[in-house]
């Protein structure tokens, strides 16, 4: 993300959307990748999600360091409110539920993310700033004008969930956030739904560090062709690779938003780095 804004003037407004987000990792990863390196940027950022519960917890920011082999209750009812938090931060990171939030995190970005206490991990204050949560559908029409235009729209790993047609039109729908001359992020989605939508649209493919963004989360490419969530091999002799394989998009041809320096030989890639969180969809 930060490649995608370090053109920006000082002070500049960007406005970002993080469809579908979950326990709000992915979303606090975007804002520690740009604060870090941009701090002067004004940046607000709408994070949106279906679930009442989930939009709960990620606006809390706490999250457990335990793992789930820690549960001891049979079920959310007889649990603690430690064994609570622990279900909560380990639901939906795979199959087992094995894999940590934190597994991609150092010592010092652990140190400069969270207050740690004993088991819990609490999102700081700065990072905190900026985030406007929202419960909502993503696939509504209402959704233009709940959120308004938007510089960046970020619709990772939950397309996937639907059928080939519900994803295309949800798709389309939320494309209509970006402003013209902005930019989409879209991962884990059908790619015959992704390239067909991204042709009919006329999207213009990110080309660079495109491999890597493909090719940069290992569960997804092992789990092909054998598990629902495997990503196909990134294959070069396809006839549209260059749009098949490409995870960011920008939407129109003329830059508004973001920086027209962005446009043309100079555009830079939009990349979430690839040490965020690794509970985000990516």
């Amino acid at each position: 993300m930060c490649r995608l804004l370090e053109q920006e003037a000082p002070g500049a407004k960007v406005a970002i959307s993080v469809l579908a987000c979950s326990k709000g990792a992915e979303v606090y990863s975007i804002l520690w990748s740009i604060r870090r390196s941009r701090p002067d940027l004004k940046i607000s950022l709408q994070a949106v999600d279906i679930s009442h519960e989930i939009i709960d917890f990620a606006k809390r920011g706490v999250f457990s360091r335990k793992g789930p082999v820690s549960l001891k209750a049979p079920d959310r009812l007889g649990m603690t409110e430690e064994e609570r938090l622990t279900w909560s931060t380990c639901r939906d990171q795979g199959s087992d539920q094995s894999a940590s939030i934190f597994e991609r995190l150092n010592e010092s970005e652990m140190d400069a993310m969270f207050h740690l206490e004993n088991d819990r991990a609490t999102i700081k204050s700065w990072l905190k700033e900026g985030i406007t949560w929202q419960v909502g559908d993503v696939s509504a029409p209402e959704l233009i004008h709940a959120l308004g235009p938007q510089d960046v729209v970020v619709a990772n790993r939950f397309l996937c969930h639907m059928e080939p047609a519900e994803a295309e039109k949800c798709l389309r729908n939320f494309t209509r956030l970006v402003k013209p001359g902005g930019y989409i992020f879209v991962s884990g989605v059908d790619l015959d739904v992704r390239t067909k939508v991204a042709k009919d649209m006329n999207w213009q493919p990110v080309l660079e560090l495109m491999r890597e963004i493909h090719e940069g989360d290992v569960s997804l490419t092992t789990g092909w062709p054998l598990g629902w969530w495997g990503l196909e091999p990134f294959r070069e002799d396809h006839p549209d690779w260059r749009i098949r394989y490409a995870s960011l998009f920008r939407v129109a041809e003329t830059p508004i938003g973001i920086s027209a320096i962005l446009h043309g030989e100079r555009l830079k890639t939009a990349t979430i780095t690839s040490r965020e969180l690794p509970g985000a969809t990516n």
